[in-house]
């Protein structure tokens, strides 16, 4: 059990420290499937409805888009992932915020008030 934690705090230590990369990696990941849909649309579903192959010019990539369905599955995970981790630090940042705020606040309203009379 504790070796699985030390693991999983390994993943996230490294994760955060190239998150900038891995938002690139999934911003490209997630890209291709713009591919993805056109195939899926004009190969299957367009071709189904109407009888009409709209995909006659793009036969020989077919091994391309093979490959960028089967990528999509790891582009929704590091989708994801990012956002996961993405919410858990904002979240952190807001309330590490929020604290501190609070604690001026509390040191104002603390210190002495000056009156007008003088």
């Amino acid at each position: 059990m504790f070796k699985r934690f030390i693991v999983f705090k390994k993943f996230i230590n490294f994760y955060l420290r190239y998150q900038n990369i891995n938002l690139k990696i999934s911003f490209i990941l997630i890209s291709l499937q713009l591919l993805h849909l056109y195939w899926l649309t004009t190969d299957v579903v367009i071709y189904r409805l109407t009888g009409i192959d709209y995909f006659v010019g793009l036969s020989d990539f077919i091994l391309l888009f093979i490959i960028i369905d089967y990528i999509e599955i790891p582009a929704l995970v590091s989708g994801i992932i990012y956002y996961f981790f993405a919410l858990i630090y904002d979240k952190k940042e807001k309330e590490k915020t929020f604290s501190h705020r609070n604690r001026g606040v509390q040191g104002a309203s603390q210190r002495p008030q000056e009156t007008g009379a003088r």
